[in-house]
């Protein structure tokens, strides 16, 4: 009877985790999100050691994090290609530098954007702020408003002293907190990233944090360095094996060939009254001995096409062309035919910084605004940030399809097989090739008022004329230029 109660409570406890397993199985499949977010099928009844969003699945390590950051700082002061990547893309993206410029007529708005760049040097280190973002991946800018003037004061804060980002607790791509790494047994500092209230409309927050090469759901950025440091350190030691190896080519031994020496002593004394020879010194010797000097071929030419490999690798890793960076083999033509895709990506990146810039700027006219709302009373808070060219406009390329264009539209126009508003897209997009933006609605909205301009000007004049016939219906006949020749002829004849 034992054995029989048994086999009785161990099928029905199999029948019940039977049950369980099915009840599971169909629970998952009516509230899965299928987010693709873990590896098992069970990885919801596991939590992540680390704190952090739910579903936080892009981020390195901490540890990771922190050494990611030492390898990038230490190529940049070390390694000379890897600081010229940083450098470059500097250079094209920050260029001579960036100007906020007011929209509307209003300086008040003006002075404040002045001040804010002014005091904090912006103008100056927008190159390193920049270089900072391209070796750390992120930008960190704390903050001090002035209680009177509404005026920010930055900070800088490096990235090795996060510890930690979170987002809301229901939506990983709004960043909430920056938790700063305890100094000296003092607590986590936490500072909440200025984002924009839903509540106010206006931005609020302690510190500016911008990342980059990051996903929707990474929360920290990574350095432009870091899928290249392993590539450049390989390339570094590449280049002073091969230093090291052009000293043993250019180095030589002498080769003394004795006949006849038969034991170890006798060339040892040979070789000891061997003399030292200097430039322009002879050696003689009878047809039993044969002085000469050996090179070692270490096939230098194999080398160098490594050398050229590697470097295209990280260029192109990077998105430069390898004439940019000291390679000689390339033509002007080659050059500019790659500057058209190669430029894509610092002009994206660029459009990113701006929004860090826009960002920084709006929180400068709202906290002065705020502060001072009598000051400000009726003031348009409208503005535009310009950045520099990433590279010179081909004028004359640019001024030659912009002829034919012209041409073809005029012709388009008058055979009426074009638009008048497709004509003005076209000219818009061309014109946008010179580096000025010019939007087509913009182009209509004058052409009409120039239009009506002229007419209006034509009306004018021509009541202007309606009134003077008016005033004096009978003019004058104008004099005939044929009777005044009469006239001189007749006093010629008298």
């Amino acid at each position: 009877m034992g054995e029989v109660a048994t086999v009785d409570r161990r099928a029905e406890a199999q029948r019940l985790a039977t049950q369980r397993q099915e009840a599971l199985r169909q629970t998952d499949e009516s509230v899965s999100l299928n987010l693709g977010t873990g590896i098992d099928q069970d990885d919801y009844q596991y939590r992540r050691l680390t704190s952090g969003a739910k579903f936080q699945t892009r981020d390195l390590t901490p540890l990771s994090h922190d050494r990611q950051l030492e390898v990038a700082w230490y190529l940049f002061e070390s390694n000379p290609f890897a600081h010229r990547l940083i450098t470059l893309m500097t250079d094209l993206i920050i260029g001579e530098g960036v100007q906020v410029e007011v929209m509307a007529d209003d300086p008040r708005i003006q002075q404040a954007v002045d001040r804010f760049v002014s005091r904090n040097q912006l103008g100056r280190r927008m190159r390193e702020f920049y270089m900072a973002n391209s070796l750390n991946g992120e930008l960190i800018f704390p903050v001090a408003t002035n209680p009177i003037t509404g005026l920010p004061v930055m900070g800088y804060i490096d990235s090795a002293q996060v510890k930690r980002v979170v987002p809301l607790s229901d939506n990983v791509l709004v960043l909430d907190k920056l938790v700063l790494k305890g100094i000296s047994g003092q607590d986590d500092q936490v500072l909440n990233i200025i984002r924009e209230n839903p509540a106010t409309g206006l931005l609020e927050g302690d510190v500016f944090f911008h990342r980059i090469n990051a996903l929707p759901n990474s929360l920290r950025g990574r350095s432009d360095l870091m899928p290249l440091a392993d590539w450049l350190d390989l390339y570094d030691q590449f280049m002073f094996a091969e230093v090291e190896r052009l000293n043993l080519i250019s180095a030589f031994a002498w080769d003394y060939t004795i006949e006849g020496a038969t034991t170890d002593q006798q060339i040892q004394d040979k070789i000891k009254k061997l003399p030292k020879l200097k430039p322009g010194a002879v050696f003689g010797h009878n047809e039993k001995e044969k002085l000469e000097p050996r090179t070692p071929d270490l096939k230098a030419q194999d080398r160098s096409e490594v050398a050229h490999m590697l470097r295209v690798h990280i260029a192109g890793s990077m998105g430069f062309p390898i004439s940019y960076l000291g390679e000689t083999d390339s033509n002007r033509a080659t050059i500019e035919g790659q500057n058209d895709i190669m430029l894509k990506t610092p002009a994206a990146r660029q459009k990113e910084f701006a929004g860090l810039l826009d960002l920084m700027v709006r929180y400068t006219i709202e906290q002065a605004v705020g502060r001072n709302p009598a000051l400000f009373r009726g003031a348009a808070p409208t503005y535009r940030i310009t950045m520099p060219e990433i590279a010179a406009k081909d004028i004359a390329r640019v001024g030659t399809v912009l002829a034919s264009v012209v041409s073809a539209l005029d012709t388009s126009l008058g055979n009426e097989t074009m638009s008048k508003k497709l004509a003005i897209r076209v000219m818009a997009a061309l014109i946008k090739q010179l580096g000025i933006d010019a939007d087509p609605n913009d182009i209509a909205s004058e052409i009409e008022s120039e239009a009506d301009d002229r007419q209006a000007a034509s009306d004018l004049l021509q009541a202007e004329l309606a009134r003077r016939a008016a005033a004096n219906p009978n003019p004058p006949p104008a004099d005939d230029p044929d009777d005044d020749d009469d006239e001189d002829d007749d006093e010629g004849d008298q």
